[in-house]
């Protein structure tokens, strides 16, 4: 989440010597905030309406992923986690 210690921080590293300055810095800040979240927003709505068309490909992928999930939680609980890949090192 953006803060405003953030905007203060970048104004300060954007070296604002001057009020005028500092003030252009948190307003491209701010312009930038506003154009990229706007952007992600359109984009997400985009995949969800197009996402009717792949219905049966998110089906089966979270098939898939269900039982991939329930495989490994069954070598968990059945004392076979040896047999993962250690992801640790």
């Amino acid at each position: 989440a953006e803060t405003g210690t953030q905007v203060l921080l970048i104004a300060a590293v954007g070296g604002s010597a001057s009020h005028s300055l500092g003030v252009t810095i948190v307003l491209a800040f701010i312009s930038g905030l506003l154009l990229s979240n706007t952007l992600v927003a359109l984009i997400t709505c985009a995949g969800f309406m197009n996402s009717a068309r792949f219905k049966p490909l998110f089906i089966a992928a979270s098939i898939i992923t269900g039982i991939f999930s329930l495989i490994i939680g069954a070598m968990f609980v059945g004392g076979y986690a040896e047999m993962l890949p250690n992801l640790q090192s």
